[in-house]
């Protein structure tokens, strides 16, 4: 979990903690292991359920899951069939409390469009280049219209540290 995750764990009211059903790993460990020193409640979601062909197996799974930590509440999913969804947002919505708003109601988020072009030009480099792109990697977005079509146009800059790093 990164640094900017893990701080942001004391500014929630829930934790959704997603996992793949087919296998436990050490970053699922790692995780729990981060969440065992918050106070908030951590709902555990089980996904790929789709993918395992003997339901009996699942028990297992989740009774030693749940022998590490003392979830909220447990949902198995298949996020990619849509199967269970409607039982996570039950769950937030019932954890929900009420607040003020701090931004406009057709507000989605509070980042600029530049921003968020930015991020997901970050997101395909990393899709595509894996573990290859330097963690350091920076995109700046030099251009952002919208021409007369309806389309954008979007000019984004890739920055590295060092010039080696360039070649990639």
């Amino acid at each position: 979990m990164n640094r900017a995750a893990s701080s942001a764990i004391t500014d929630v009211d829930l934790v959704i903690f997603v996992v793949d059903g087919t296998h436990w790993n050490d970053d699922d460990e790692m995780v729990l292991n981060k969440l065992r020193k918050t106070k908030v409640p951590v709902v555990l979601v089980i996904n790929k359920i789709d993918n395992i062909k003997n339901k009996d197996d699942l028990l297992p799974f989740i009774t030693e899951i749940t022998q590490k930590f003392n979830f909220a509440d447990i949902v198995p999913i298949s996020a990619e069939k849509g199967n269970n969804l409607d039982a996570i947002e039950k769950i937030v919505r019932k954890s929900l409390r009420p607040g003020v708003h701090h931004f406009p109601e057709d507000y989605v988020t509070d980042r600029s469009q530049r921003f968020i072009a930015s991020e997901i030009i970050r997101e395909k480099l990393m899709r595509f280049m894996g573990e290859e792109l330097p963690y350091s990697v920076t995109v700046e977005i030099e251009q952002f219209k919208v021409n007369e079509r309806g389309t954008y146009e979007i000019n984004g800059l890739i920055l590295v540290e060092r010039d080696g790093q360039k070649k990639l």
